[in-house]
């Protein structure tokens, strides 16, 4: 048998957390030496599809089923750290992959976990899954990353009360990058350029949580942004690469006693998968995408041989990818990468390429390093430069829009006030039908005529004390929509009373007068 093992992945020096954040990975291959502190990244392979490694051109090897696959139609074997089949659950997933990575993020360590694959074979489902309803995210299906949201607040609920948490949520679709939680409807692209041997996105926002829900809305509001469509392969095929950073900043006190901030991130990396466009059915804008996917993808396995092969020039400017992933793909940062396959669904040329960049990326070594703690002083002052700069944008939009709630509230105001205005029209509508078939009752006689103008006379009375509370009700709609709507409700129910009450004594006196001059 062939025995195929080998190497890629890495990541250059990981820059101290700063407020402006840096959208990176971390994997590299350094081979270990005699004192070297490397650390192997660690690859994970999930098989997905019913039966996916029975009766297939995968299956375990006998010997080593948690760690070694083979592929029949070559004959070659595939080692990784643990190997996952279709029966594994979320939670599996979760408990052997990043648990045990967010302890390191609250050593202080950046880490990096992320899915690579072809289209379709659950990439997506396995670092966001589906959320469903729940408030914590921790549904049976819910992914790597809800999980983690909700497994670090856990962890912090022992620690420092000063502790927090920072998030982010960056997209690279066709080439360009987007905040996923910028909440403008026409978001402009983020520029990227180098700082301290790495890559820094200017302009990503990152946005304090508080709480397990905060995070959860927060990925939920970036998800629903993200660039998604139908092809052949994948109903909700994902058109972009994402990456969800957890920044921590753990308060502890130093060797002089002075209050510091330990900081701790976590990169999840949700690769689009690379296609074929005849298989997927890819046209026009359908097809760039998958070309800019695919482009950066091949850019990605350029330099993972040229870190493997020791290469004086790594290709990372080859693509913004690549120039994200620079900390990730050979620095010192922990790498967690979990390959997935579905051999029910795959070819034997996508199946065998995955396995390859697969096993080739578990031979590399990064250097993790924990980083430097900052000052208390240091980051306070951070946290106010930035409610000063968020204080002036809030500003900004009150002065320029002139609206001083939320436009969700203000568009729920608005409606309630177009609902009272119909409601009012409905009423009025009636009122006149009414007023129609008075009129030819009352024009047979004096009684019926004198009955007419009195009643005429309480209509207007009617109308105009109803015109009267409108006005005064609308002046304060914009504060009281609710109370209002309920007022006008019960005024329209004692008009409607009234009316109803004066038709039938009306009535009862037409009758009368009828019974009596017959």
């Amino acid at each position: 048998m062939l025995h195929s093992k080998k190497r890629a992945l890495s990541q250059n020096e990981n820059v101290p957390t700063q407020r402006k954040r840096r959208a990176t990975l971390n994997p590299k291959p350094i081979r270990k030496a005699n004192g070297d502190t490397s650390s192997k990244i660690k690859v994970m392979l999930r098989c997905r599809g019913h039966n996916t490694l029975k009766n297939a051109i995968l299956e375990p090897v006998p010997t080593s089923p948690d760690t070694k696959v083979l592929l029949k139609t070559n004959n070659t074997i595939y080692d990784f750290d643990r190997v996952f089949d279709q029966n594994t659950t979320q939670q599996k997933i979760y408990e052997s992959v990043a648990e045990p990575v967010l302890k390191e993020v609250l050593k202080g360590y950046n880490c990096t976990i992320f899915a690579y694959g072809q289209t379709g074979t659950g990439k997506t489902y396995t670092m966001e899954g589906d959320i469903g309803e729940e408030a914590d995210g921790c549904g049976a299906k819910a992914g790597i990353i809800p999980r983690t949201i909700n497994q670090l607040f856990t962890e912090l609920q022992k620690m420092d009360p000063e502790n927090h948490v920072m998030v982010s949520m960056l997209e690279l679709y066709n080439e360009e990058l987007r905040d996923l939680l910028c909440f403008s409807d026409d978001p402009k692209p983020l520029n990227m350029f180098e700082y301290d041997s790495g890559f820094v996105v200017q302009g990503i926002k990152e946005h304090a949580i508080t709480s397990v829900e905060r995070g959860i809305d927060l990925m939920k509001f970036g998800v629903k942004k993200r660039m998604t469509a139908a092809t052949n392969i994948n109903d909700k095929s994902s058109r972009s690469h994402s990456i969800f950073t957890i920044t921590v900043y753990l308060r502890e006190l130093g060797q002089n006693g002075e209050k510091t901030f330990r900081i701790g991130k976590l990169n999840l990396v949700d690769l689009a998968g690379s296609e074929n466009s005849r298989s997927s059915g890819s046209e026009q804008l359908r097809a760039r995408e998958a070309a800019n996917i695919n482009r950066s993808l091949l850019t990605l396995g350029r330099v993972v041989n040229s870190l493997v092969d020791n290469s004086p020039h790594i290709p990372y400017r080859e693509s913004k990818l690549t120039r994200l992933l620079k900390d990730s793909l050979g620095g010192h940062t922990k790498t967690y990468i979990i390959a997935t396959v579905s051999p029910k669904q795959q070819t034997f040329e996508e199946l065998k390429s995955t396995l390859d960049y697969a096993n080739h990326a578990n031979g590399i070594c990064n250097k993790p390093q924990a980083n430097i703690p900052i000052s208390s002083e240091k980051r306070v002052s951070t946290l106010i430069h930035e409610l000063e700069q968020m204080d002036c944008q809030l500003q900004m939009n009150y002065d320029r829009n002139g609206v001083y709630q939320s436009k969700k509230a203000y568009d729920t105001t608005r409606q309630e006030l177009q609902s009272a205005k119909e409601d009012l029209r409905s009423k009025e509508e009636e009122n006149q039908t009414l007023k129609n078939k008075l009129q030819k009752l009352q024009s047979s006689t004096e009684l019926a005529a004198k009955e007419k103008k009195e009643y005429e006379l309480q209509q207007q009375k009617v109308r105009h004390q109803m015109q009267k509370e409108f006005n005064q009700q609308l002046m304060e709609a914009e504060t009281k929509a609710e109370a209002e709507i309920g007022l006008w409700k019960t005024r329209y129910s004692e008009l409607l009373q009234g009316i109803s009450t004066l038709k039938n004594d009306m009535f009862s006196n037409w009758q009368s007068f009828l019974s009596k001059y017959r």
